[in-house]
């Protein structure tokens, strides 16, 4: 499950992480790093698909005027956050996988909500090894700075309920990067 937000007061919390790009002079110079010690998305430094070539989750467009108009009406009733979309996905069942090097693999999968003011993700099963990490972060992110929300997550977000609950990233278009050691590629639960 994900939200589509559609609230114009949206509170970001949290620490912006920086995001440090890597020089990259072809696929060669590529292959040495080490995609843990990326800050943000990895896909930017490694001869991977574009962004444009990835596989899209389309959520639909959101009408955020009526779903205003139907938050208005809900009188007595708490304001809504969110409008949920309930899904059933796996980076096994959906999105791409390719090969980093001969140590780590990357899953992407492109989210898109056109007119969604922000989108956050409700995985009901999380588990992720030593050495993963999923990534969230805008489509078109160009800046290290950006303010839009970056949002990493590895083992130490496991928990005894195994769930995991993001905070938002403010676009409509985001990205789902999981980068994965290639010794623990089916050695982990991750579902939308």
């Amino acid at each position: 499950m994900f939200l589509i937000h559609s609230s114009k007061k949206i509170l970001l919390t949290g620490l912006a992480l920086m995001l440090f790009m890597i020089p990259v002079v072809g696929w060669a110079a590529t292959a040495a790093v080490n995609p843990l010690i990326i800050e943000g998305p990895v896909a930017s430094s490694f001869a991977v698909k574009s962004t444009e070539q990835l596989p899209v989750l389309d959520a639909g467009t959101v009408d955020i005027y009526a779903l205003r108009s139907e938050a208005e009406d809900a009188v007595g009733e708490a304001p809504k956050f969110a409008d949920p979309l309930v899904t059933s996905l796996t980076p096994e069942t959906e999105g791409v996988w390719e090969d980093l090097d001969d140590r780590f693999q990357l899953w992407q999968l492109r989210v898109s909500a056109p007119g969604a003011l922000s989108l956050n993700f409700g995985f009901t099963n999380f588990e992720l090894p030593k050495g993963a990490r999923l990534t969230i972060y805008p489509a078109d992110l160009t800046d290290a700075q950006d303010k839009r929300g970056v949002r990493v997550f590895t083992e130490r977000d496991n928990r005894e309920h195994r769930e995991l609950w993001t905070p938002v990233v403010v676009s409509d278009d985001v990205i789902l990067e999981l980068v994965m050691p290639t010794e623990s590629r089916y050695d982990y639960s991750l579902e939308l």
